[in-house]
């Protein structure tokens, strides 16, 4: 008996040790099994397909791409040592945009508080393009053609003036709609009957005769684009007779057309300081109209001119602005080319739902396609350029 109790001791040890073994093993090769499981799952998980038939799951995930598209193009532009450089990327297909359909084209128009003219001259080329067979062309033209524009009044007499705004004006109340306008009629400061003071007294009709063909129905209008920006270059006396164009012109509008809204321009963040523009809106009487506009005609990055516009608006009481977003989809050219410049895109669609307390609209005052001037291959200033229209367009897309 005293033999055979350390030998049974020894068997059961060695039985616990065996147990112990065997169970380990089993529980390391469950482990080792399951994370080759993992591992072939992970492999065989199908990534989030860009021509993925849930194109909400799509969308949400990639909605935020304009914005971060945007930062990042002023970062560049802020940055001297990468200007030129091609910085940006193609965005999945998925994000890629189709053009738009006729009946969103409709919904677009109808939807919108401000008039779009179906005999602007991109309306007038969509629908050749479309009489043409060239339909993937007047397609991509919807881009522009379906959108309210500004139009441009520019010289003639008082009456000729008057006629065609009186014109749009019925149009755009007859849809009960805003009409948008731009007055570009300034007189030249380089002759002695602009010093004399003839020609401010013409301006002055001229302005008059706009008013009267607004009357009663709404409309907002661009004052003047570059005539302030500009006026920082002339000698004081002539800077004071130019403050005083814009001055009258601000009181005549609001005087005699109840329902307007009148907008000075403030130039872009890449011209004017905030301290600058702001001294002369200041003279020009912004406190009788309705707000600046910034980056009329120009390609500044949204990001850019909000904060601009920012500084503005608290250098002139809180005023609010507009920001013309008719070409600034992709930002400047690194070259600061300002006329007819080569790859630009359209900019946000016109909206007065800007989400800023400050901005009153994001507008197409400039109407895409229309030449700057003859001029990197374009026509004279005003034409319509259908290659440069849809260049625009398709670089939004």
């Amino acid at each position: 008996m005293q033999f055979k109790s350390p030998v049974r001791l020894f068997i059961l040890l060695f039985g616990f040790i065996f147990i112990f073994i065997a169970v380990s093993s089993v529980v390391i090769a469950v482990s080792f099994f399951n994370m080759l499981l993992d591992t072939k799952k992970e492999n065989n998980t199908p990534a989030i397909s860009y021509h993925s038939t849930d194109q909400d799951s799509v969308d949400s995930k990639y909605q935020e791409a304009p914005a971060i598209k945007e930062e990042n193009q002023r970062t560049e532009h802020e940055d001297q040592s990468v200007k030129g450089l091609a910085l940006s990327f193609p965005p999945p297909p998925s994000i890629l945009r189709k053009p738009l359909t006729g009946e969103a084209c409709e919904a677009a128009i109808n939807s919108s508080p401000f008039y779009r003219d179906p005999k602007s001259q991109a309306a007038k080329a969509q629908m050749a393009l479309a009489t043409e067979g060239r339909t993937e062309d007047a397609d991509v033209l919807r881009e522009i053609s379906c959108f309210p524009q500004a139009a441009w009044i520019i010289g003639g007499s008082p009456a000729e003036a008057r006629a065609r705004v009186e014109e749009i004006n019925a149009r755009a109340a007859d849809q009960n709609k805003i009409a948008l306008f731009v007055l570009y009629n300034i007189p030249s400061h380089t002759t002695p009957a602009w010093r004399s003071g003839l020609k401010n007294e013409v301006y002055r009709d001229w302005v008059g005769a706009v008013a009267q063909g607004i009357g009663i129905r709404r409309a907002w209008i661009v004052l003047e684009p570059d005539a302030l920006p500009l006026a920082t270059g002339l000698s004081l006396n002539d800077q004071a007779i130019r403050l005083g164009e814009i001055r009258d012109a601000v009181e005549i509008l609001k005087k005699h057309s109840l329902n307007v809204r009148v907008y000075l321009d403030a130039g872009h963040s890449f011209w004017k300081t905030p301290d600058a523009i702001s001294a002369l809106l200041l003279k020009a009487g912004i406190a009788r109209a309705d707000g600046f506009i910034v980056n009329v005609s120009n390609y500044q990055l949204l990001s850019d001119e909000l904060i601009f516009g920012r500084a503005v608006s608290a250098r002139t009481g809180n005023t609010s602005f507009i920001v013309d977003t008719s070409r600034n989809g992709n930002g400047p050219p690194s070259d600061k080319e300002w006329c007819n410049a080569r790859g630009r895109a359209l900019g946000l669609k016109p909206t007065i739902k800007t989400g800023e307390p400050l901005v009153d609209a994001y507008l197409w005052i400039k109407p895409p396609g229309e030449s700057d001037g003859d001029c990197n291959g374009g026509p004279p200033a005003g034409k319509f350029w259908l290659e440069y229209a849809l260049d625009l367009a398709r670089n939004a897309l």
